[in-house]
Order: C-alpha cells, then structure tokens, then sequence
C-alpha cells in the first residue's frame, strides 16, 4: 500500500483541532466543576442557604466563559505567530503498510500510534514521542484510500494493544 495525502496546515485546519480539543477539554474538566457545584449546591439547598445559589450559578457560567475566551485567544495567538500557517504549510503523508511518513525526515511506525482520533474530516495521530499529525481527510485523491489507511491503521494499534495483552 502506498497511499498519499496532502494536507495545507492552514488557519482552517487550527481551528478545527481547537475545536476537537476545547470540545474534549469541556467533556472532562467542566462536567467535573459542573457536577461539583452541583453538590455544593444540593448541599446548601440542604442547609437552607439558597441565597448563595444564584452566586454559584453565576460562577459556573463564568467559568464556562473564561474557558471559551482562553481558547479563542489561544487560538489566535497560534495563527498569528505563524507565518506557515498562514499561508498555508502543505505536508505530505505518505501511508504505507508498515509506517507512516509525515514527512521527508521522519518515519513512524503504526506501532508508536499512542493515539488515533477521528473528528469530523480530520484525523488526529498522536505519537510515543508526543508529537501530534494532523491529516486532514479531503487530503487523499479517493475515499477508497481514505479508508484503505483507516482500516490499516486501526488494525495495526489492534494488533498492537493484542500483543501486549
């Protein structure tokens, strides 16, 4: 298999990783404050303090909107420091049946994959070295072959995670 992909690291592309990762940030980290002051809340419904929950209310959606506005800022902040993101970085994947090579110098094998996430049209490809691909889907000329390196690489981390087992 050699499968080939091309995808312009772009402002586009930024915003949607953002958007995958405030998303998983907002999952985990403010459920978990939400359940919380939902205790706290419960508890000074108990005790008859109820004056207090509008604070509580209001703190929660604080939190929620410091939350979006450090991931905007964030966000801007990455796409105006980088000139290569502004125009446009083309990186070349080339997928094979053993390795992927994100690039002219660097080979990774499907065995280092510490972590392989779908979103929308985007695949985010962690590695033991904690580096992070980016493939964007629209990338390969076939959806054929979009699949054909899906299929492979969920096979070769199955495999992976069965020998270790």
């Amino acid at each position: 298999m050699n499968v080939y992909n091309k995808t312009v690291y772009n402002e586009k592309l930024v915003r949607k990783y953002n958007q995958y990762y405030l998303i998983q940030f907002l999952v985990t980290k403010f459920v978990f404050m939400a359940f919380l002051i939902a205790l706290l809340a419960g508890y000074l419904i108990y005790i008859h303090m109820t004056q207090y929950l509008i604070w509580i209310g209001v703190f929660l959606v604080f939190y929620l909107l410091i939350l979006l506005l450090i991931n905007r800022l964030s966000i801007r902040k990455a796409i105006n420091s980088s000139e290569e993101i502004r125009r446009g970085l083309i990186i070349e994947f080339v997928f094979r049946d053993d390795l992927m090579i994100p690039s002219i110098r660097e080979e990774v094998a499907y065995s280092q994959i510490r972590s392989f996430k779908v979103w929308k049209d985007l695949w985010i490809i962690k590695t033991q070295g904690q580096a992070i691909h980016l493939v964007d889907v629209q990338g390969f000329e076939s959806v054929e072959q979009e699949k054909r390196c899906y299929d492979t690489i969920k096979s070769k981390m199955f495999n992976k995670t069965k020998k270790s087992k």
